[in-house]
């Protein structure tokens, strides 16, 4: 695939992330994966895995993933997937709050994987070198931490920077939500507050593809009943979503003046390749019409605008509202 032209050269942003997956009920999933209690006490009837992926967010193309089942979460399907995935020098993990763990850092360190992770501010669960950076009021600041490496301790110097908040009063049910984000990268490299703060929030494109696969791929639709003919499934749509995107990379490389191509035609036009390709027939002229069709209606974003797209309201983050009897 083309390689993305950003400030930052030839490495690779890669997103990490987990999404339920819902399943036929069958003696075989039932067994295998995960059926969650309703509040009052009762079972779901379908059972539910976990899918987790790792997803280069500048080229929207899935690297790799893993389906679990029960009792196993995100952090123990990461770990797995960094002792499998081929790394590149360069490579940044970029996560949430749900992979905040020491072991997990440590494991990415050692693969020489820098790390851009989003830290829970909750004063029950915050991790004290984060309370501590809070309660200093300062918007960047370098702290030392002692990771549980894979044979032994390993101490590392981290970053710490804090997004600003934005004034006025949270929406109704909402209480205002403080960002921190831990990372490796250095402000030498170019990696500054700003910087960090836009890198983490490039991380919303692995939810796009999540809400693909299960809207526009309809992937919970499984055709069979084996936890084993699942995974298969989700391989195909993860084929399809690659083969998107390159006709999506290769489409816009030739573009002009910041054009682009509508992502759901690149989907469309992957299925019909990966349709000839199972009844055996060549695809190569096929693929030159696809690029020649996306170019033709490709649109140019909306020009002039004299104000940044970004959300006005203050941050804030739900509370759930639970009845007192």
């Amino acid at each position: 695939m083309p390689v993305p032209a950003h400030r930052w050269g030839t490495r690779r942003f890669i997103a990490f992330d987990g999404s339920r997956l819902v399943t036929p009920r069958t003696g075989d999933t039932a067994r295998k994966l995960h059926r969650f209690h309703r509040p009052d006490g009762s079972r779901v009837h379908n059972p539910q895995g976990l899918l987790v992926a790792a997803v280069d967010v500048f080229r929207r193309l899935p690297l790799d993933w893993i389906f679990t089942g029960k009792g196993v979460g995100e952090q123990t399907s990461m770990r797995e997937l960094v002792a499998r995935m081929l790394w590149q020098p360069g490579d940044v993990a970029v996560m949430d709050r749900g992979f905040c763990s020491k072991k997990l850092f440590a494991a990415l360190i050692e693969k020489g994987v820098d790390i851009i992770v989003r830290m829970s501010t909750s004063d029950a669960i915050a991790w004290r070198e984060v309370q501590d950076f809070l309660a200093s009021k300062q918007k960047t600041a370098t702290v030392t931490m002692t990771l549980q490496g894979a044979k032994a301790p390993i101490t590392v110097r981290l970053r710490l920077v804090e997004r600003d908040r934005k004034r006025g009063r949270p929406r109704k049910g909402c209480t205002p939500d403080r960002m921190v984000i831990l990372t490796t990268l250095s402000e030498e490299e170019g990696f500054d507050r700003p910087a960090l703060i836009s890198l983490y929030a490039a991380r919303w494109g692995i939810e796009s593809l999540f809400a693909e696969m299960k809207s526009f791929m309809e992937v919970e639709s499984f055709h069979s009943g084996f936890v084993a003919g699942c995974e298969q499934e989700i391989a195909a749509a993860m084929i399809w979503m690659a083969l998107g995107s390159f006709l999506q990379a290769e489409a816009e490389r030739t573009l002009e003046n910041g054009r682009r191509v509508i992502r759901a035609d690149c989907l469309r036009a992957a299925s019909d390749l990966v349709s000839m390709l199972l009844q055996g027939h060549a695809i190569d002229q096929q693929i030159h019409d696809d690029l020649e069709a996306l170019r033709q209606f490709a649109y140019l974003p909306k020009p002039g605008r004299h104000y940044p797209r970004e959300c006005k309201s203050p941050h804030g983050r739900s509370i759930q509202r639970r009845a007192v009897k």
